[in-house]
C-alpha cells in the first residue's frame, strides 16, 4: 500500500507523539516523598498536604528556626532522584557565641564593646542576630561599618566567635542653632553640647541652653551604662528655666532597659519647685545616628505624672507619642512621614503656664520658635520628600497639617498648616542646616528661618 510522502510523514509524526507521551506517563519523577528520621508526625501531614512551593517555604522556614537556635550547621532540603524526592532535615551540633571582637581597634573598651553589641558570651548562636547587633552598633552613633559581620569557629569547640568590622565615628558635637522671626523681629539660640561614648566607656553627657527675648533655659541628660554590671542603666535629667512669666526647675532620676535589640523602656521619679513627678518612657529604634539616616523607624511613648505637694493646682497626666519614618523611593529620593501627639489629663484642670505643652522649633512645629506655642492638646503630622544624593547635600520640602488647644483668651480646636523648604549639607565633621518656613496667616517674608551648625568631634 502506497501511503505516499504526506502519508509516511504523517504516520511518523504520530508515532512520535504517542512515544513522548508514554514515556512522560511512564516517569513521573519525584512521585514518592520519602522523609528522613527527624521529621515528626505533624511535620510529615503538613508535608504531605502541601504544593511544591508551599513545601519549599516550610523547608526553608525550618531551616531558619535552626539556625536561630543555635545549630547553624543544620540542613533541611530536599533531593530528587529517580521517582523518589528526599526530604532531609538533620539538625546537626549546637553552637554558643565566643567572646565579640572587632576587627580595628577603638578606644572603646573590649568588654564595652561586647555589651553594646547585646550578644553575650555562652548564648545560643542565632544567625538573625548578628544582623541585629551590627545595626544596633551603628544607632549608638559610635561606630560605622565597614563590613558585614562573621562567625569564626573556636577551634575544637562548638563556639562561633562574632568578628565586627566596626570603626569609630566622630559622634560627639557642639551645635548652635538661631531661629528668626521676621514677624515681631524676635529670635531664640539654642546651644548643644552633646559627648557621647566618653571616654570609650558608653557614657553620654547631653547639655542644652536656649535663650531668647522672654526665656532662658539651661537642660542636661545624662546615662550611666549598666548599673552595678546589671542589665540596667542609670539615667540623670533635669531643667532650670526662667520665663517672662514663670519659673520652674526639675530634677529626675530613673533606669533604663534594652528590650531585645529595639526598643527600650525607662522609669524617672523626680522633684521640681513643689511637686513630686513619675514617668514611664518606651521607644522603638532602627534608625541610625548619622547626620542623615536615609531608612528606618524612630517610635517613642511617654507618660509623665505631676503631683503637687502644696495642692496649689490639681494633679495631672501628660500623654505623648510620636512616630516617624524614613523610606527611600527611588534612587536619592527618600520619603518622611511621621505624626505627633499629646494631651494633658483631666481635661477641666486649670494649668499653670509652666505645665502646658511647648510647641515650635526646627525638631518640632518649624512655623514657630521653640517651645512658643504652649497648649494643653495637640496633633499634627508631617509629611517630608528629601532628595539626598547631590555633593553631600540634600533638599527636603515639608508640610506639616495639625491642630492644638486654644489657651485664654483663644478657645476650641486651632488648625495650623506649615510648609517649607530645608538644605543640609554634611561633612565628615561639620554640618550644616537651613530650614524656611511658612503659615498661610504670614506673607513670604515674615516666614521663620532655622540655621544650624553643628561640629563633630
Amino acid at each position: 500500500m502506497d501511503y505516499g510522502s504526506e502519508g509516511l510523514f504523517m504516520i511518523c509524526l504520530f508515532l512520535l507523539f504517542f512515544i513522548l507521551v508514554g514515556n512522560l506517563c511512564a516517569a513521573t519523577p519525584c512521585s514518592i516523598l520519602h522523609f528522613s528520621t527527624e521529621f515528626s508526625e505533624e511535620e510529615i501531614r503538613q508535608l504531605k498536604s502541601a504544593d511544591s512551593l508551599e513545601r519549599t517555604k516550610i523547608l526553608v522556614g525550618m531551616q531558619q528556626e535552626f539556625e536561630n537556635a543555635g545549630f547553624v550547621g543544620a540542613e533541611v532540603y530536599e533531593k530528587c532522584k529517580g521517582d523518589t524526592l528526599f526530604l532531609i532535615k538533620k539538625r546537626g551540633e549546637a553552637f554558643v557565641y565566643g567572646e565579640v571582637r572587632n576587627k580595628y581597634p577603638l578606644k572603646t573598651k573590649p568588654h564595652i564593646f561586647a555589651k553594646l553589641s547585646g550578644l553575650e558570651s555562652g548564648e545560643k548562636v542565632a544567625l538573625a542576630d548578628l544582623t541585629r547587633a551590627s545595626k544596633k552598633l551603628e544607632r549608638t552613633g559610635y561606630f560605622i561599618q565597614t563590613r558585614n559581620a562573621e562567625l569564626y569557629r573556636e577551634k575544637g569547640r562548638n563556639r562561633l566567635v562574632p568578628l565586627f568590622y566596626m570603626e569609630e565615628s566622630s559622634n560627639s558635637f557642639v551645635e548652635g542653632l538661631l531661629t528668626y522671626s521676621s514677624e515681631d523681629n524676635s529670635w531664640i539660640g539654642v546651644l548643644d553640647v552633646s559627648l557621647k561614648n566618653i571616654l570609650g566607656t558608653a557614657r553620654n553627657l547631653e547639655v542644652q541652653g536656649v535663650s531668647g527675648d522672654a526665656s532662658h533655659q539651661i537642660s542636661f541628660n545624662y546615662l550611666e551604662p549598666w548599673l552595678f554590671s546589671s542589665a540596667w542603666n542609670g539615667k540623670l535629667r533635669g531643667f532650670i528655666e526662667d520665663d517672662s512669666l514663670y519659673n520652674d526647675a526639675l530634677l529626675e532620676i530613673g533606669v533604663s532597659r534594652m528590650i531585645a535589640f529595639e526598643w527600650e523602656f525607662s522609669l524617672f521619679g523626680g522633684a521640681g519647685n513643689d511637686e513630686w513627678t513619675s514617668a514611664l518612657e518606651i521607644s522603638y529604634q532602627t534608625m541610625n545616628s548619622f547626620n542623615l539616616p536615609t531608612q528606618g523607624t524612630s517610635l517613642n511613648g511617654k507618660i509623665f505624672w505631676k503631683n503637687y505637694r502644696k495642692k496649689k493646682k490639681e494633679d495631672y497626666v501628660l500623654l505623648e507619642g510620636n512616630f516617624e519614618k524614613l523610606l527611600p523611593i527611588y534612587g536619592s529620593w527618600i520619603l518622611r512621614f511621621g505624626f505627633a501627639g499629646g494631651t494633658l489629663l483631666p481635661t477641666s484642670t486649670s494649668f499653670l503656664p509652666e505645665d502646658l505643652i511647648g510647641l515650635g522649633g526646627v525638631n518640632s512645629w518649624k512655623g514657630f520658635r521653640k517651645d512658643f506655642l504652649k497648649t494643653r492638646a495637640y496633633g499634627n503630622t508631617e509629611l517630608a520628600l528629601r532628595f539626598q544624593g547631590l555633593w553631600n547635600t540634600a533638599f527636603e520640602v515639608f508640610y506639616q497639617p495639625g491642630i492644638y488647644r486654644g489657651v485664654t483668651p483663644r478657645h476650641g480646636w486651632i488648625e495650623e498648616h506649615q510648609y517649607g523648604l530645608g538644605i543640609i549639607q554634611y561633612r565628615s565633621s561639620v554640618a550644616i542646616s537651613l530650614y524656611y518656613a511658612m503659615r498661610p496667616s504670614l506673607r513670604f517674608e515674615e516666614g521663620f528661618l532655622h540655621l544650624g551648625v553643628k561640629a563633630l568631634f
